[in-house]
């Protein structure tokens, strides 16, 4: 332990002003203290501060701040009364008296101020007091630090003139004694050179308390070689600018003092001088030339800046000058002018003289003193004692890049030990002083979301900076021990900073707070200011959940078809509240409710559900509230009721979407809510399908042909007991599907049969409702003389929706429906009934004499296809008629009558016949016209000629369909039996896939509206109008050998040309997406046109009666590579797969809704359109579950009433086009891509289907196209 002694006058005391009722403030007592604490000094165990005076005497000795406040100071006294007492003051006793009550270590002598504001004490006479003092001190082992004394201010009435350079006098006697004392024991502290005018308090005297801070950091700086001299490192501790002395004996050309002037009356101190080295500048008193004379020495310290200052002895009546020089640089002349009036010879005086201050001197300098002697009789001897350096400290600078920020922390930190100062400046500072240490000054903080604080102990105590200024910086050391740290409020997370000036501490206390506004320079403060930040990472706070707030779930009916759930975040809602900004939300599932059916869970949109199971709170399922996680209850079969979840909130701070996780641990910092909630879901009561027995349908009463009156049956008669249903409360009704109306017409009434209307044309998806009450019926009304059967087809309807005598969409069936899923067929059969045959009138004409053979019964009518026999009914008057079997008895059906004219007769004769079915008779007239002939010679009559065997009905003639008329323009031929224009591929040698198609103009010219076939927008508008009849592949690489035909049915007087392309399509022609390249109009053919002819590529062409295949409606229409059985119930089509490609590719079809491709997505029922996100995975999943075939495969599928559209995987399967790529996205190098007939659903956006006959398709699996070959897979549709 150090016992400190502080020893002086008021300012020791700490009086602040004696203006102001004498404040004492413990003066630079309060502030050395808490700097040495700050420091890591504790007191008593490493300091004691000693002293009689403290808080018992009648005045405070300081505030209640200051712990230790033992203290010898004395207001008012002199250093003659502290050496040796006064008798009035409150504290009796002398330094004697103290060194033996309070036994210091250590003294800080600060005394002399009053002796100066004391007229009758002189400067040499209390530098005498104040060397007694000294001596007594240290006569008792202790150490005294002997400080200089602050500055007074005349302007104070307390102050009297010429005081000011007393201070000034007194103290560079103080500094002299110490030098001279020479003693080990004995510092001399520079303190007045620290302080102006602006530190003097208004009484003139006393300090402000801005001053005391400045003295106690340099009595601290003092103190620290005492506390701890073992560690004590001047290298690393603050400078206290110690001035370094060169003796007068180190210079060269000095002249000795001889002995022999010893008896001179040349005194100090009244002491004679006999070993003072001299620069000594002799006068010849008859020259009257000034005389120079040098010392000379080197600079041996290290590089900087130094104040400079001279101790010497200036003798009496003399003149001359003094110059010191640094290197090349002279200093100031002084002149040598001390007069101390007439008869006193050769007496001097010891000046300390600052030559000059921050002077930069180098190591190796040469310092030069000069003196010269001034004119006169008598020369001037300059006797040099020392020359003193004292350094001038160089401000740190800051490089405020190299700043390194605070360690980060978390949100509301468990445990904050921040940062040391050290590791935040790094290597931030430099500074050219070699001992220089480091430390900042604190000049601004951030305390708007926390507190800054820091720590001189290593962090085991810690004091919050407040509002640091740059007026009132908080200064820290940058050592082992001090830190600094940020405590965020509660909550917060972000950033924040502090800002601060590089510290060298040369001025100011650990701890303390100081004025950096004067900065740089030598100044103790950087210029440069730098920031370091500190980053509040967030830390987790736990979600609240409002279970008022938790919205339900959507109602659902019983037995959905379809059930998509709701979003986690529907279902949140609002309820999940979270100050953490960032927080995302989920839930914590820990109970469902299974009992009436199951819960499940989507992370994937709906694409694939997963059953919760059995959970708990200690197993409870994690689910993100996102756009694609959602929950849904899939109810038992016909449950309606409620069902129930209950969750926390789930912030995902902690946890996988779908994993489970222990949530007993809640609240707080954890990542679920402590409040649990529920979420409802209400499952309506809903319609259940009704279920249709076809093979307890009843069919129709039967009706004779051409019935009279029919009054059809029943709908309740037709279905008997063909429907159950599980609704107790259904109602029963049937939705016609089809109608058989080839043969007649079906009709149906809902008011008994008063009032009937035909069905017409009916599919699935336009549907007659009829009830099965006691009104509806339905009948059969056969054409004229038809016999056979017809049938109606029709699901089950429960009338839970749509009107009776509406129709609707039954396409959706089953489930909860109002529509069985099962079709029905009932059939009506209309027994024949015989017709009468019907025998017409005919004519013919003979000359005379001349028989004529007449075929009656070519235009006779016998429905019942019986053979009919000949009677002559009624004989003609002028002539006869027979019946001619024609040979051939057994088949009257060619009988014929036989008239020959009477002889000569010329005029108009007739007779009837009768014709019998064997049941029903018919008579008919013939009437003969028999012209005259010129007569001739009488010939022998002849036999009558035998009749010709009449003729099979005619074929069609075989003419030509087509007409080429000019300019290959084709005009569709009349004929009374054309019914299709028949195109058939016939040879193919090109080497490209090509396609031919056709499109109609208005005219024999080729207009197409007002554009000519000569204007340059002829072709674009031909190709917009263009209709495709094939594409033509390369026959060398074709893996097909099906024939290749096209069935057209083009009204007659229609105008056609046909047209040739290579490189592109029509499609792609007509969407844009290419432009018109490589097209021909050119065909060769004859004006009859049987073959047309396209150079490489001909076509035959004919006429047929054949029916056009099934499913190509749309076929050569843009994008119409599809297959329309809409008006087909049900078909069984085969199917040949044949391929020549590399990849393993799957062809198949699916459903599309129109035309234009849209389809209803099988997860969503939702409608989707080519283009749109999720086309590609929709289709496929149709198809996967239609048709899907591999390459060489053939088989057979059941479609009907629907448009089907092809498509092809890949490289793969549709499994697995659906597990690895169901967004159809890339280029076929990692997954299989599906390419469809619609353009704007494949990936690569270009044609992939080509059209090569009716029902057959060509298919490209390469993206982009490829080769455009289009032989890599190809797909016939053959209807059975």
């Amino acid at each position: 332990m150090l016992k400190i002694m502080t020893l002086g006058d008021s300012l020791t005391w700490g009086v602040v002003n004696d203006n102001t009722n004498h404040e004492e403030s413990g003066g630079y007592r309060t502030v050395l203290e808490d700097s040495l604490l700050s420091n890591g000094f504790t007191n008593p165990e490493d300091f004691d501060f000693v002293g009689t005076r403290d808080d018992t005497d009648n005045r405070r000795s300081g505030p209640d701040s200051l712990i230790d406040q033992d203290h010898q100071g004395h207001r008012g006294w002199t250093i003659d009364e502290l050496l040796n007492g006064r008798d009035d003051d409150v504290a009796a006793g002398n330094i004697d008296d103290w060194l033996v009550s309070e036994d210091p270590d250590l003294v800080l002598l600060m005394a002399g101020t009053n002796d100066v504001l004391t007229n009758s004490i002189s400067v040499a006479e209390a530098i005498n007091n104040l060397e007694s003092l000294i001596n007594k001190i240290t006569d008792s082992g202790a150490q005294v630090l002997v400080g200089s004394i602050p500055p007074v201010d005349e302007t104070s009435n307390n102050v009297g003139d010429g005081e000011s350079a007393k201070v000034i006098e007194l103290n560079e006697a103080i500094a002299n004694l110490v030098t001279n004392l020479n003693s080990d024991q004995v510092q001399f502290i520079d303190i007045n050179s620290q302080l102006d005018l602006n530190d003097v308090s208004s009484d003139g005297i006393h300090l402000s308390l801005e001053a005391y801070s400045k003295i106690a950091t340099i009595w601290h700086n003092a103190l620290l070689p005492f506390l701890d001299p073992d560690t004590f490192d001047p290298e690393t501790s603050a400078s206290r600018e110690t001035p370094v002395s060169i003796e007068a004996e180190d210079f060269d050309n000095l002249v000795e003092f001889a002995e022999g002037l010893a008896t001179l009356p040349l005194t100090e101190n009244s002491q004679i001088i006999t070993d003072i080295s001299v620069i000594e500048l002799p006068v010849d008193l008859q020259n009257p030339t000034p005389i120079t004379g040098t010392a000379t020495t080197e600079f041996t310290l290290p590089d900087g800046n130094y104040d400079v200052v001279i101790g010497y002895f200036d003798e009496n009546d003399g003149v001359g000058t003094l110059q010191v020089s640094v290197g090349d640089t002279d200093l100031p002349e002084f002149d040598l002018d001390q007069d101390l009036g007439s008869g006193v010879i050769r007496t001097q005086n010891f000046v300390r003289r600052t030559v000059s201050t921050g002077v930069e001197i180098s190591n190796g300098d040469q310092i030069t003193i000069t003196g010269t002697s001034g004119f006169g009789s008598g020369g001037e001897l300059v006797r040099i004692d020392y020359i003193e350096f004292i350094p001038v400290n160089d401000s740190p600078i800051l490089n405020a890049s190299s700043v390194e920020d605070f360690t980060d922390i978390e949100e509301e930190p468990i445990s904050n030990q921040g940062n040391l100062v050290s590791e935040i400046l790094a290597t931030a500072i430099t500074d050219i002083d070699t001992d220089a240490v480091e430390g900042i000054a604190v000049t601004e903080v951030d305390n708007t979301n926390g507190s800054w604080e820091y720590s001189t102990d290593g962090g085991s105590n810690w004091t919050g900076f407040d509002s640091p200024s740059a007026t009132e910086a908080r200064l820290l050391a940058a050592d082992a021990d001090t830190r600094i740290r940020f405590v965020p409020d509660e909550n917060y997370n972000d950033e924040v900073s502090i800002s601060f000036r590089a510290w060298d501490r040369t001025k100011g206390l650990v701890g303390q707070t100081a004025d950096t506004t004067t900065n740089g320079g030598s100044s103790a403060f950087s210029e440069e200011t730098a920031a370091a930040t500190i980053t509040v990472n967030p830390s987790n706070d736990a979600p609240v959940l409002a279970a008022n707030d938790v919205e339900d779930f959507n109602d659902i009916d019983e037995d959905p078809i379809s059930n998509e759930g709701n979003l986690v975040s529907e279902i949140l809602a609002t309820a999940i509240t979270d100050i953490d900004t960032d927080a995302v939300e989920g839930i914590a599932v820990t109970e469902v409710d299974n009992t009436n059916g199951s819960w499940e869970y989507s992370t994937d949109s709906g694409s694939n559900w997963t059953a919760f199971g059995t959970l708990s709170v200690t197993v409870a399922r994690l689910l993100a509230a996102d756009a694609d996680t959602r929950i849904r209850f899939v109810p038992n079969e016909n449950y309606s009721g409620e069902a129930s979840v209950s969750f926390r909130a789930w912030d995902q701070s902690e946890g996988v979407a779908g994993d489970t996780a222990d949530t007993t641990t809640n609240g707080g910092s954890s990542a679920f809510s402590e409040d649990i909630a529920e979420s409802t879901i209400t499952v309506n009561t809903a319609n259940d399908a009704p279920v249709l027995v076809d093979d307890d349908v009843e069919d129709f009463t039967d009706i004779e042909e051409d019935p009279i009156s029919n009054e059809g049956n029943l709908v309740s008669e037709i279905l008997s007991t063909a429907i159950t249903d599980i609704d107790t409360d259904a109602v029963g009704g049937i939705a016609v599907t089809e109608v058989d109306n080839t043969n007649g017409s079906w009709e149906y009434s809902t008011d008994s049969g008063s009032n009937w209307t035909a069905f017409g044309t009916l599919s699935v998806t336009a549907a007659r409702l009829l009830a099965a009450d006691a009104d509806t019926r339905i009948r059969f009304v056969p054409n004229e003389n038809y016999s056979g059967e017809a049938s109606v087809s029709f699901r089950a309807w429960d009338q839970s929706e749509g009107v009776a005598g509406d129709t609707a969409d039954t396409s959706t069936n089953g489930g909860s429906s109002a529509f069985s899923e099962d079709i029905a067929e009932s059939t009506i059969t209309v027994n024949p009934v015989n017709d009468a045959p019907v025998a017409n009138d005919d004519t013919a004409s003979t000359e005379e004499n001349t028989a004529i053979d007449i075929f009656v019964l070519s235009n006779d009518i016998n429905l019942e296809g019986e053979q009919l026999t000949l009677t002559i009914e009624i004989e003609p008057i002028n002539g006869t008629a027979i019946v001619n079997d024609n040979g051939t008895p057994a088949d009257p059906s060619d009988d014929f009558i036989t008239y020959n004219p009477s002889a000569d007769f010329n005029d108009t004769d007739s007779f009837s016949y009768t014709i019998s079915d064997g049941i029903e008779t018919d008579t008919a007239t013939v009437t003969v016209e028999i012209t005259e002939v010129e007569p001739t010679q009488p010939t022998e009559p002849t036999e009558p000629t035998q009749p010709t065997q009449p003729t099979e009905p005619t074929q069609p003639s075989g003419q030509p369909p087509l007409i080429q008329n000019s300019d290959n323009i084709f005009t569709v031929q009349e004929s009374s039996t054309q019914t299709q224009i028949l195109f058939t591929l016939t040879l193919s040698e090109n080497n490209n896939v090509k396609e031919v198609g056709y499109f109609t103009v208005d005219d024999i010219q080729g207009n197409i509206g007002d554009i000519a076939p000569d204007d340059p927008n002829y072709l674009q508008a031909a190709l917009n109008e263009g209709q495709v009849l094939f594409s033509v592949l390369d026959p060398n690489t074709n893996p097909s050998s099906a024939t290749q035909t096209r069935q057209l049915n083009l009204a007659e007087g229609t105008f056609v040309r046909f047209y040739q392309l290579e490189g592109s399509t029509t499609d792609t022609i007509q969407l844009g997406q290419t432009t018109l390249t490589d097209v021909s109009l050119e065909v060769n053919s004859s004006t009859n046109v049987e073959t047309l002819n396209f150079g490489d590529i001909s076509l035959t062409v004919e006429s047929t009666t054949e029916t056009a295949p099934k499913g190509t409606t749309f076929q050569g229409s843009t994008q119409g590579e599809i297959l329309d059985f809409r008006d087909q119930d049900s078909l069984l089509a085969n199917f040949t797969v044949t391929s020549s490609a590399a990849f393993n590719n799957s062809v198949g079809l699916y459903t599309v809704q129109n035309e234009q491709g849209t389809v209803i997505d099988p997860l969503t029922n939702q409608l989707i359109n080519p283009g749109e996100a999720g086309y590609a995975e929709a289709a496929i999943r149709i198809g996967q579950n239609l048709l899907e075939a591999s390459r060489d495969e053939t088989g057979s599928v059941q479609l009907g009433g629907a448009i089907y559209a092809p498509f092809i995987i890949a490289d793969g399967t549709t499994e697995q086009f659906l597990s690895n790529n169901p967004n159809n996205q890339g280029e076929g190098e990692e997954a299989p891509l599906a390419y469809f007939a619609y353009l704007g659903a494949n990936p690569d956006g270009v044609d992939h289907v080509r059209l090569l006959g009716d029902n057959l398709f060509g298919f490209e699996d390469l993206f982009s196209g490829g080769d455009q070959d289009y032989n890599d897979i190809i797909l016939d549709i053959n209807i059975v």
